[in-house]
């Protein structure tokens, strides 16, 4: 009887992290439907010579305008909602391009609302993770988002080569409709629903009936409410930006997303194809898959190691590590004897994704909920996204390609080396934080 008893809160606890699995690789399998979204546009070369705006371009304004309101709307009806209508738009977004016949104006408005859905998904996606998961495997649960992305750009990449880019997007309707399918089995986290629309609905309907009893009672209930409100921390959002422990998370994801933005990693990353001739790893699969399959297992490495070591230490040698690769690239660069076509610097390019993507690849995406407060996690995690989907728009333009031509890799050293600096100074240890 004893053995029994000792083993059923085992079993429990082994039953709640396979559920928190299921439930995450469901709700992550979204995340490789955006990444499906963002890689398409590099596979239509033949439409974009015709067109003004740029189709990626479209998807990052889409994302930069919905990240905040999902986090909005997230936190008054609850995150599997407000996920749904994500893939609504993904799904929206996808048959229209399919349809589209070319017109640009069609393409357009499909690509924007495709931005519409990656935006929603990715505020999403971290949060919901964070919200169902135990502390122990958190950040793995988290590290799924940044992993179905690569996936789901793999698989742009595949069907691009072995059919044609317009596969990609019959491709992405398919995969919504199994997205929505499966969220029927998924429950919703019921935290932001119990503390902010149930809390809002009561405290209107105690308004309303007090109203009609007396007009003097309803005006001291009013300003009891205010006050209320102005002294509990989830209610406004504006106290997110003014109160020092919700202000300091937010700031710290800021920083962390922009040295991942500005520390080179798609620079790089095209110059190592433009090296494809000399350094082929096989000659039955694409360069650019073979880059992607690389970052996708070192993250799969990354995400193993956050489960004995912290986070912020991964961050530091990733930091430090990209920025000593960089200076070697400097300064073997800058060597005239040394002929600039061998393999020394695409095998240091090769080393520079390895060490960000152990660190500043996945790591922001996992920090980006932990570090929060509960209450302010949704909030947070809007601005960050919308700030993701900036800088990915400003590395987009012509004009940063010129200002990364003639600062060559100076800028991204010392992006590299402040970014590690900087989370060695600021970037708290998860035990320490309060996440409540």
């Amino acid at each position: 009887m004893s053995r029994c008893l000792s083993r059923k809160p085992f079993i429990v606890l082994l039953e709640s992290r396979i559920r928190q699995f299921i439930y995450t690789l469901i709700v992550a399998s979204c995340s490789l439907t955006i990444g499906m979204c963002l890689e398409w546009t590099w596979c239509t070369t033949s439409i974009e010579m015709y067109q003004t705006l740029r189709l990626k371009d479209l998807l990052f304004l889409g994302a930069i305008t919905s990240a905040g309101p999902a986090a909005i709307v997230a936190s008054l009806v609850g995150l599997k909602a407000v996920l749904v209508i994500g893939m609504l738009f993904t799904l929206c977004g996808s048959v229209i391009i399919v349809y589209s016949m070319g017109i640009l104006m069609v393409l357009y408005i499909g690509r924007i609302l495709q931005g519409f859905g990656a935006g929603i998904v990715c505020v999403i996606v971290p949060n919901y993770a964070a919200e169902i998961a135990d502390p122990k495997i958190r950040s793995l649960l988290i590290g799924f988002h940044y992993i179905h992305m690569l996936i789901g750009m793999i698989f742009s990449h595949v069907i691009n080569e072995f059919y044609n880019y317009s596969n990609v997007n019959m491709g992405i309707v398919a995969m919504v409709v199994v997205n929505l399918l499966a969220l029927l089995a998924v429950d919703d986290p019921p935290y932001y629903r119990m503390k902010f629309y149930e809390k809002w609905t009561s405290v209107y309907n105690l308004d309303y009936n007090l109203q009609i009893q007396d007009n003097y009672n309803s005006k001291l209930l009013n300003n009891n409410y205010y006050k209320i409100f102005e002294n509990d921390d989830n209610q406004y959002l504006f106290l997110f930006f003014t109160k020092k422990r919700f202000r300091r998370p937010l700031l710290i994801n800021v920083c962390l997303i922009s040295i991942q933005q500005f520390s080179g990693q798609f620079f790089l990353t095209y110059k190592l194809q433009c090296f494809h001739g000399i350094f082929t790893m096989s000659e039955t699969i694409p360069f650019v898959i073979e880059i992607l399959l690389l970052q996708l297992i070192t993250s799969i490495i990354c995400l193993l190691i956050v489960g004995v070591s912290e986070k912020k230490n991964l961050l530091i040698i990733s930091g430090f590590g990209m920025a000593i690769t960089l200076l070697l690239m400097n300064a073997a660069y800058h060597i005239e004897t040394i002929d600039k076509d061998e393999l020394w610097l695409p095998s240091l390019i090769l080393i520079y994704i390895i060490f960000y993507s152990i660190g500043y690849g996945p790591v922001p995406w996992i920090l980006m909920p932990e570090i929060c407060p509960r209450s302010s996690r949704l909030w947070t995690s809007g601005v960050t996204v919308s700030l993701y989907a900036f800088l990915s728009l400003v590395n987009n333009q012509s004009f940063y390609e010129i200002i990364r031509l003639i600062y060559e890799m100076d800028i991204f050293t010392f992006i590299s080396a402040i970014g590690a600096y900087f989370v060695y100074l600021y970037v708290p240890k998860i035990k320490d934080c309060i996440l409540t």
